[in-house]
């Protein structure tokens, strides 16, 4: 039987009046609808007509064959609005291409709906047959992935569609299933990753707290651990103290303890002060509940975790000892500049690096050695070498004030210290302070960290003493614009995120008097202690101020203050936003664009970065644009990927202050990260004409390749090469020299065992990212460089067992040594040593030896008569040449140096004594379970440096000779 070439009998058939034959002309078009389509679409009118007749029994045949001619007319809108119209004739498990476009269209028309919220949605006259739809299809989708093997893409669906109720029958189905808890933990990190809505995210996130809640008891420890990663989004301080509480009280389980004590570790990790005092509260109203008197051994080790002196600590003894930085660096530095012009600016970068390559190590060892050349500084380059001695020392916090006493006000023998020093040291306490802070109940400021703690010792400092002398120096001094700026400084690092109210109308009395050097400080100071509140008096207050001031110091201020405020706030900072950049005040919007790039920070929002762009674009200040592009590093951190493709087009832009924007964002986005593609980018801008640019591009190229070896990136050693060479070269321009200062000491910085990381476990890390941002706010004022010190974190694991010590433990690296190891150390050469030469030879002293070979029997040899050397020693020469094989593996000892790229090939042995209780490997303090809790403890021995300035590199000196007679 030949096939029919045409359907024209068929449409012929539509218009009789026999409903019959119609309905049957309709069946055998849809089974002809592919092939004879644009022949049909001449026949629409007809068959919309038998569609929308009420008394036609085959409508939904009607409309179904109408949306497959839209399709195949590419008029999509249509296809889809007549594929609902069709209902359950329209078969979603089809696998033709119209079934597979108009499902796509059906997602992504509920999704859209969807996002304006469910009331919103009903609104919509095809939303009903969406709906079902919608679940009938996932739900199906569900049934058939019986192996999980389209679990992310089903998520990815459910969290786009806002249906909470088929992500949680998903969740549960898989954790019943796979008994495994990773669809949850994929779950929170597509929800903190991808999801916009403030509102809709803290849903999600509520939804999979109680789903992590409801889990099975043998997962309890993991599911724990990532509830509470939930709970910090959350800023639900109150369920994080009922888990807590629930682990310390469980007498039963055996790690109980542990996973409490590793929860208040990532804790004081990833919170700051107001949530863990809130934390800490908590937990002491739960006791006086409970009637627990004395307070229970395991809850003290947990308050005092919770107070960050053991991590501090911990941090501090592990910088000291693998300390790996020569002061021979520091001295050839020195000396490659001494004879530069505008010497004075090159001092100051020497003495700033000095402190970021020893930053937290205590070595101070170059300023005592160089006490004459660093009296060079003069003014607020005195203010600032005396602040390197925070961040030095930074937190050693058990002594902050003896390190400091020289320069502090009114100490004892501190004649001759000028109001720069003074103001320079109380800015330094507020850098050693940082990590911990200072703002605590008088009971918790008295918790400090397991063998540094002595009741009796009264060289111990305390950490409210410092705040409270902080606040005294600002009362005493009103008159000296170099103490109030130290002083606000330190007040506002030392009691970071406090909220406290009395500090607040200090600070805000200080701005007042409208001294730009003083207000501006007190104004930043008054954004760290408010730091991510979104306080409305604030606010209101610092923006109010910032219109009515002439001094353009102190607005920028007020502008850093109020991005330091609404950190984090996202959609409700938009208000403050929109009224900053429609200022005609360039300072104004200046601190707008902040404002934009603190709020949305690491979220990858897209249109806070069209905002950005736009700036970048449109405003007439360079200062503007400038900051315009480097924030767009901020809301990109966590998608460097993003910020490439985002800015690739302004590094070729006419205006350098664009270029520096461009080189900025890269080095703020892909920090510690080593991304060739941002190092490609900036490779080129390094180069670049503007002065200024090419320092820009050369701080970003070191924040980036920080911790990484030639191995990992060949171009780490050129780089280096380069810093050498620049800052040696007597015709370099200042800015560039200055850069390459800097870089070189942000590439060594803490003896080389310290990164820029601004994310972890999907986190915002508060304090680094703030510390990055005042960093960058050099360009108007050098001494906010030392503000780096918050970022950098050490780069360690440190295994703590349950009495909180350190136990021998072992972990296997599966890299060759060399792949992450630190540089070795770089030796200074010796002035004294001579070059060496070839000897010259007379020609009378050559023949009188050729006589004197004669006589003594010796024949010379010609070059024929060279004597013939052995096969086997030959081999043996070329063996002895050969480098030593490297061994494929490293064992790490605890504590150890561990690289952000390294975490990636460390492995757990499974037969070890000791296994943490979170599973795989993560920077900081890990709690270990004892396998063999009946054995000898072997402990690592602690460092105890004695003297605060002691110098690490002491201790390899060796011993003196033994006694020996004369012959």
């Amino acid at each position: 039987m030949v096939a029919m070439s045409s359907v024209g009998g068929l449409l012929a058939l539509l218009e009789e009046d026999n409903k019959k034959l119609q309905a049957s002309a309709l069946s055998a078009l849809l089974a002809r609808a592919d092939g004879c389509w644009n022949e049909m679409s001449d026949s629409l009118k007809c068959i919309e007509v038998l569609y929308e007749s009420n008394t036609f029994p085959e409508r939904k045949k009607a409309a179904l064959l109408l949306s497959k001619v839209y399709y195949h007319l590419k008029e999509y809108s249509e296809a889809f609005i007549f594929a609902m119209a069709a209902g359950d004739m329209f078969d979603v498990t089809a696998k033709d291409e119209y079934t597979h476009a108009i499902v796509k269209k059906c997602i992504d028309r509920y999704v859209e709906l969807r996002e304006n919220g469910e009331a919103e949605a009903k609104k919509d006259p095809h939303y009903t047959q969406l709906d079902t739809l919608f679940t009938n299809l996932l739900r199906s989708w569900f049934k058939a992935d019986t192996e999980y093997e389209q679990l992310p893409g089903h998520i990815g669906i459910c969290i786009s569609s806002q249906r909470l109720d088929l992500l949680e029958e998903l969740a549960t189905d898989y954790v019943k299933t796979k008994h495994s808890a990773d669809v949850l933990s994929c779950i929170l990190r597509l929800s903190t990753q991808h999801v916009a809505n403030v509102d809709f995210r803290e849903q999600l996130l509520r939804t999979v707290v109680r789903l992590y809640a409801s889990g099975p008891e043998k997962l309890r420890a993991l599911n724990l651990i990532e509830m509470q990663q939930c709970l910090i989004f959350l800023n639900d301080h109150k369920e994080v103290v009922r888990n807590l509480c629930l682990l310390l009280d469980d007498e039963k389980a055996k790690q109980a303890d542990l996973i409490a004590y590793q929860l208040a570790f990532d804790l004081f990790d990833h919170c700051n002060q107001d949530f863990l005092l809130a934390v800490s509260d908590g937990i002491r109203e739960h006791l006086k509940a409970a009637e627990k008197t004395p307070t229970p051994d395991n809850y003290t080790k947990l308050f005092t975790i919770l107070t960050g002196a053991p991590t501090t600590e911990l941090q501090f003894q592990f910088l000291y000892s693998q300390n790996s930085l020569s002061i021979d660096v520091m001295n050839n530095l020195k000396k490659s500049v001494v004879h530069k012009k505008n010497s004075s600016i090159t001092h100051n970068a020497i003495v700033m690096a000095n402190s970021l390559m020893y930053c937290g190590t205590t070595c101070d060892q170059f300023l005592r050695d160089n006490l004459d050349w660093l009296a060079q500084a003069n003014n607020w380059a005195r203010f600032t070498a005396t602040a390197t001695l925070g961040v030095i020392n930074k937190g050693h916090v058990s002594q902050s004030m003896q390190v400091l006493q020289s320069y502090l006000p009114s100490a004892p023998g501190a004649s001759g210290v000028t109001p720069y020093q003074e103001g320079g040291a109380l800015f330094g306490l507020g850098l050693i302070h940082a990590p911990v802070g200072c703002n605590l109940r008088e009971d918790t400021a008295e918790l400090v960290a397991p063998g540094t703690s002595g009741d009796t010792d009264d060289k111990i400092t305390r950490p409210r003493e410092v705040l409270n002398f902080l606040i005294q120096c600002v009362q005493a001094n009103q008159q000296s614009e170099q103490l109030i700026h130290g002083a606000c400084l330190g007040i506002g690092l030392a009691s970071m995120s406090s909220k406290d109210e009395a500090i607040y109308d200090l600070l805000k009395e200080v701005m007042f008097n409208d001294n730009a050097v003083g207000g501006e400080a007190a104004a930043v100071a008054i954004g760290l202690v408010y730091l991510g509140s979104g306080d409305e008096r604030a606010v209101e207050e610092l923006l109010s101020y910032g219109k009515d001031t002439q001094h353009e110091k102190i607005i920028r201020g007020v502008g850093m203050s109020l991005s330091m405020l609404m950190y984090g706030k996202e959609g409700h900072a938009d208000t403050l936003i929109e009224d900053m950049l429609l200022s005609t005040d360039p300072w104004i919007r200046l601190g707008g664009v902040q404002v934009i790039g603190s709020a949305y920070a690491g979220t990858g929002n897209r249109k806070a970065i069209e905002r950005l762009l736009t700036v970048c674009v449109q405003d007439t200040s360079d200062d503007v644009r400038r900051a315009g592009l480097l924030e767009i590093g901020f809301i990109t951190f966590k998608e460097p990927q993003l910020c490439l493709n985002v800015i690739a087009g302004f590094a070729d832009s006419h205006n350098p202050n664009i270029r520096w924007g461009v080189a900025s964002a890269l080095g703020i986005a892909c920090a510690g990260s080593g991304n060739k593609q941002a190092v490609d980018m900036l490779w080129v801008l390094k180069d670049d004409t503007t002065d200024f640019v090419r320092q820009g591009a050369i701080i970003a190229l070191s924040i980036i390749l920080m911790q990484k070896t030639s191995k990992e990136l060949p171009r780490v050693k050129e780089f280096r090469d380069d810093l050498e060479k620049h800052i040696s070269d007597k015709y370099e321009d200042v800015l560039t020299q200055f850069g390459c200062i800097i870089a070189m000491g942000i590439m060594e910085a803490g003896g080389r065992n310290q990164n820029i990381a601004l994310h972890k476990n999907g986190h915002n890390l508060v304090k680094p990212i703030i510390g990055l941002r005042m960093f960058l706010q050099f360009w108007y004022w050098y001494p906010y460089i030392l503000m780096l010190s918050l970022a950098l974190q050490p780069t360690c694991i440190i295994a703590l067992n349950k009495d909180l010590k350190m136990p021998k433990f072992v972990i296997r690296s599966n890299a060759p040594p060399s792949m992450y190891s630190v540089p070795k150390k770089q030796e200074g050469s010796d002035e004294k040593e001579t070059k060496k030469r070839d000897k010259v030879v007379l020609s009378t002293t050559s023949k009188t030896d050729k006589r004197k070979k004669k006589k003594e029997g010796d024949v010379e040899m010609t070059p024929m008569e060279e004597p013939v050397v052995p096969e086997d020693e030959k081999k043996e020469e070329k063996e002895e040449k050969k480098e030593e094989v490297e061994e494929p593996t490293q064992l790490l000892h605890n504590p150890c140096r561990v690289t952000l790229g390294q975490l990636d090939v460390l492995q757990f042995s499974e037969d070890s004594r000791y296994t943490p209780v979170k599973p795989g490997a993560s920077m900081g303090v890990v709690i270990v379970c004892d396998g063999k809790p009946d054995d000898e403890i072997e402990l690592v021995p602690t460092v105890n440096p004695g003297d605060v300035n002691a110098n690490p590199d002491e201790k390899d000196e060796p011993g003196p000779p033994e006694p020996f007679e004369w012959p």
